[in-house]
């Protein structure tokens, strides 16, 4: 039988991609011009995808692309691990080009080399580096794009992934640091890819920040749900399962559009129908439980962390509370606390990334999350 085409947790295959090609293009066009780029957009909306289509693109322009996941960027060793990782690793190097990478990136380190999770090369310091060391290595790794860029003559692309995990922690001078060394290497373009406008605010907008001006703003936008429909529809039957787009709609109501979510359900829709051929209600019921039981592990535990005025919150967003929630009538009747309560938790969720506010519109960053509270309100 065929495989699943539905992929979710990792960037998708190109053709999976729909309704990006003018951005694609767009982005291909500002990398080539070593110009910098701030992406944002929530979670699961597709930015890693995207960017992973838009280096294939450049690969095709001699464009070389630096790919930099911070989301394990927990302190300033292994922000240098992982950017001294994406400079100078490839699964394609050998052992001696990688020695000789190495040699030329950092010259007065000796770093193991270890393998990912996923097969990918790394680099390891050493846990006895001392602070200092570590310093020098970060002003060394800094000047190496420039390098790069001049030593091959093509355009080099610097991806920063998840951007806002590196600037909770990172000190200020690192940040300092990383807006310098990206100024001045005019010919390098580099990509902050974020998941919230007031990151995009606060960062390159506001003239005390390092970053003030240093890059040019891009909202990725959800894909209109009539092509997503098409896409998906497109993708059942060439492998085999019957679909009516009502229940493609419907998937797409329960994973609020978001496409990660809706690879998520989709792969697990087709599972429950492809040995039937035909994908129906009741397979979409039993494939939201399936996701539903597989997160619940995770949910709980992002339950427990909530006070009591958040969970409330929390389970009157899930039942469709959404407008007016700052009254004193909404919140005597739904037990919220006070208003001043609500302003505050409704801050608190959208800082945990809990909830999404684009204006008065309030909906669960992991719509999933909002789906598992309403069935134990059930």
């Amino acid at each position: 039988m065929p495989a699943n085409p539905f992929r979710f947790g990792s960037p998708i295959d190109q053709a999976l991609l729909v309704d990006r090609e003018a951005e694609r293009e767009k982005i291909l066009a500002i990398l080539l011009e070593a110009r910098n780029l701030a992406l944002v957009a929530p979670r699961g909306i597709g930015k890693s995808s995207l960017l992973a289509a838009v280096a294939r693109d450049g690969a095709q322009r001699q464009m070389n692309t630096a790919y930099v996941d911070l989301l394990p960027a927990l302190n300033p060793r292994r922000f240098a691990e992982l950017y001294a990782s994406a400079l100078t690793l490839s699964p394609s190097r050998t052992m001696q080009d990688t020695q000789e990478a190495l040699r030329r990136l950092i010259p007065n380190f000796s770093p193991r080399v270890t393998l990912s999770g996923e097969g990918r090369p790394a680099l390891q310091l050493d846990l006895w580096d001392r602070e200092r060391d570590i310093q020098a290595l970060m002003d060394r790794i800094f000047e190496v794009p420039a390098e790069m860029q001049k030593r091959s003559g093509h355009p080099l692309s610097i991806i920063f992934d998840d951007f806002e995990d590196l600037i909770a922690v990172a000190e200020p001078g690192l940040l300092r640091e990383l807006a310098t060394a990206a100024r001045k290497q005019i010919h390098v373009s580099y990509v902050f890819v974020l998941r919230k406008d007031s990151t995009i605010q606060r960062l390159f907008e506001e003239p005390h920040s390092p970053f003030y001006r240093l890059a040019e703003s891009m909202r990725l936008e959800p894909v209109p749900k009539n092509l997503m429909v098409e896409g998906l529809e497109q993708l059942f039957v060439e492998c085999g399962v019957s679909i009516e787009p009502v229940l493609l709609h419907e998937l797409l109501r329960l994973a609020d559009t978001i496409p990660h979510y809706v690879q998520m359900l989709a792969h697990s829709l087709f599972e429950q129908s492809r040995e039937d051929g035909t994908a129906t209600a009741n397979h979409l019921k039993a494939a939201l439980s399936h996701v539903l039981e597989g997160q619940a592990y995770a949910f709980k535990f992002q339950w427990d962390q909530l006070s009591a005025h958040q969970k409330t919150l929390a389970l009157a967003i899930a039942q469709g509370f959404t407008e007016k929630l700052h009254s004193q009538r909404m919140v005597v009747r739904l037990g919220l606390g006070s208003p001043s309560t609500v302003a505050k938790n409704l801050r608190v969720l959208s800082e945990r990334e809990i909830l999404n506010r684009d204006g008065a519109d309030i909906r669960f960053v992991d719509p999933f999350f909002g789906l598992w509270l309403q069935r134990r309100m059930s």
